[in-house]
């Protein structure tokens, strides 16, 4: 059978399953750099460090995605969106030189995000931790995105509806900040689909060898 896929994770916990792919998420200029597989990216929150140094990085890390990279427009973060729109599109730049996907960070900023995206002719991007409406999906769907589930989407209702409606060739599933096995995110999404996990399981393991065909070189 193949692994079940974390498409996002923060968490190095003591080891990984034999089942499990996880893919960590290397925060630059935050973080030591975590065990292959990864992405790395200068999180949105860390915008206004010293960023010129931390891009060199994000070009010369081997890193199967750019990310997280994006916007979040929250009270907390808002006050510096130019400097973060900055860093962002340099950032898709970089992925679309690089050939590589990029997994995404959007808080309170769909629509800028959504014409980052198309500006900068990203292929594939990942809406990591994705909570939103129906419409919202629709919309990412037609601008060439997947979108990942964590426990936080998983209780939203209306995010739960995205769940049970997203064709499953366009999904993936992931931990994030949250130490919770990824098995148990299938199985939960499983029953809100009204599918068996092994089939989840199959799709999503298909998307992953999709978006991610420079994997089996890497690895």
């Amino acid at each position: 059978m193949k692994s079940y896929i974390d498409i996002h994770t923060h968490y190095q916990g003591q080891g990984t399953a034999p089942d499990v792919v996880n893919i960590y998420s290397w925060r630059i200029g935050r973080e030591a750099v975590p065990p292959f597989p990864f992405a790395a990216g200068i999180h949105p929150w860390d915008a206004s460090m010293s960023a010129n140094d931390l891009f060199k990085d994000v070009c010369g890390c081997n890193a199967l995605a750019i990310g997280e990279i994006g916007l979040d427009y929250s009270p907390a973060h808002k006050d510096n969106a130019k400097i973060q729109q900055d860093v962002f599109y340099t950032q898709l730049e970089i992925a679309s030189l690089r050939g590589l996907p990029v997994i995404i960070h959007c808080v309170k900023s769909f629509s800028d995000t959504m014409a980052a995206l198309r500006t900068h002719c990203i292929p594939i991007s990942i809406l990591h931790g994705y909570i939103g409406s129906i419409q919202q999906a629709e919309e990412a769907l037609r601008n060439g995105c997947f979108l990942a589930f964590g426990p936080r989407s998983l209780a939203s209702p209306k995010t739960v509806e995205v769940i049970r409606r997203l064709p499953a060739d366009r999904m993936f599933l992931e931990t994030d900040t949250n130490n919770c096995d990824i098995r148990d995110i299938y199985a939960r999404t499983a029953e809100i689909r009204s599918t068996k996990t092994d089939d989840l399981r199959l799709t999503i393991y298909n998307n992953f060898k999709t978006v991610f065909k420079h994997y089996d070189r890497m690895a």
